[in-house]
């Protein structure tokens, strides 16, 4: 590793040198995306010891993506090994960030207590990750045993439904988490650039370097980009790189609803997932108890209006001088009412099920966010294109929203030592944006019916 890392610090200066000459800002890495991976891969690669230029097509901690709001659920709860080692990762550099980031209140994962007796049920690879990673979890066969052990919370549900219990997960506030890490960024140096979309990227020579076209005016030499951009890091892909990455971007909707004060951050309501028939698609709901002022936060997941990325007006890039004068404007035209209604109708019907009387199906508010998924719900993590040299190359760091928010830093890790010709910290060889199960789905878009806890 030593004499790797010696051969990449004698790249880099190669490259500062030369693009010193250049009337372009430089820098040893450029991250396009100012979201919550974006800004991590950003604060990695400057750890590191590496330039870093950190570009955003909004304002930073906009709403128009994938990184706002009040909570994210944190959680081991997962059937495969690497993404619990992230999730060990990512808590570490949480917890440094800041110790009030997180709120552990264990999780239950919910699921038709008939399907749960099967093999190949939920609960059934849960339970066996957990007693891989020794991780205490509790089994209740059905609803009498969740009633019997969360009585405040889960008081009220149904006999037919089965339930895991975990007690590493919780809430991770999200908007808070995304602003102290962009004050993280500038203080380990990061030369930040709002507003600033990007229009094209072009090869500086054979041997390696790129140059980041903003504007006429203004263009950034680097010798290593990392593409973090969320919803819109395929339409980069394509228009600068004629490479296409079938991710399928979808418009959200979560709702906030009134509830019994035991169904609170502040009480230590379990987060939940559930795999039930939401009436939408095969992936259920998720849950958040109420945070603060707020409301209980619920959603039918995955279940939002499909995005074409060349017709939506919220995915176009924007010239840096044009000003977005009506967010909430901009945030609707990306659900039809039709969808909405349905989402809000598949809410309604899981609230009267599984905690009548104690949340009222009718929301006090709701929010709409990006999801930009692949097709196996994997990660894009890897080169875009073989790499120039050791020290220069094109990185994705995205496509995991829904599960990828609590996992940032080490994502963001990963991307930014790849950038950096270095061995990310854990095995990235599924997450490549190059994989079989994405050259196969390359031109249908659709997600698998049946997936493993993601």
């Amino acid at each position: 590793m030593k004499r790797r890392v010696i051969i990449n610090r004698a790249a880099r200066l190669f490259f500062q040198r030369r693009l010193k000459s250049s009337s372009a800002t430089a820098a040893d890495v450029c991250v396009i995306g100012g979201g919550i991976i974006g800004v991590w891969a950003a604060c990695k690669a400057a750890e590191k010891g590496a330039s870093v230029i950190l570009t955003e097509q909004f304002a930073r901690c906009h709403e128009l993506g994938s990184s706002h709001g009040d909570g994210r659920i944190w959680r081991k709860a997962y059937e495969e090994d690497v993404y619990v080692d992230m999730m060990e990762q990512s808590l570490v550099a949480w917890n440094e960030l800041s110790k009030d980031l997180l709120r552990t209140t264990g999780m239950l994962c919910l699921e038709d207590a008939e399907k749960a007796r099967a093999s190949d049920s939920m609960i059934c690879g849960l339970s066996h990750l957990f007693e891989r990673r020794k991780l205490a979890y509790q089994i209740f066969e059905n609803g009498a045993g969740v009633r019997s052990q969360f009585p405040k919370s889960y008081g009220q549900l149904p006999d037919d439904i089965a339930a895991i219990y975990l007690e590493e997960a919780g809430v991770l506030f999200a908007t808070p988490a995304l602003k102290q890490t962009w004050t993280l960024a500038e203080n380990l140096g990061v030369q930040v650039f709002e507003h600033t979309p990007i229009n094209s990227i072009t090869s500086l020579t054979s041997n390696g370097g790129y140059r980041v076209h903003a504007s006429q005016d203004f263009t950034i030499d680097c010798a290593s980009i990392i593409l973090a951009c969320g919803a819109w890091l395929s339409q980069i892909a394509m228009r600068c790189f004629d490479i296409d990455i079938p991710t399928r971007v979808t418009a959200e909707l979560v709702s906030y609803h009134k509830a019994s004060p035991a169904l609170s951050v502040d009480n230590k309501m379990p987060v939940f997932s559930a795999r039930l028939d939401n009436g939408l698609g095969p992936h259920g709901y998720y849950g958040i108890p109420k945070i603060a002022h707020g409301g209980f936060k619920l959603s039918a997941h995955h279940a939002g209006e499909l995005l074409h990325r060349t017709n939506s007006s919220l995915l176009q890039i924007r010239h840096p001088d044009q000003k977005i004068n009506d967010i909430t404007e901009i945030r609707n035209q990306t659900l039809s009412k039709d969808a909405a209604n349905d989402i809000l109708a598949s809410n309604q019907r899981f609230l009267r099920r599984i905690f009548p009387n104690l949340v009222q199906p009718e929301p006090l508010s709701t929010q709409r966010c990006l999801y930009t998924a692949t097709p196996d719900h994997d990660y894009l993590i890897g080169h875009l294109l073989p790499p120039v040299t050791v020290s220069s190359s094109v990185i994705t760091a995205g496509g995991g929203s829904g599960h990828a928010f609590k996992n940032a830093p080490a994502i963001g890790d990963a991307a930014a030592c790849l950038a950096l010709g270095l061995n990310p910290p854990f095995d990235v060889s599924q997450f490549s944006p190059l994989r079989n199960t994405l050259i196969t789905a390359r031109n249908k878009l659709e997600v698998p019916t049946a997936l493993k806890c993601k």
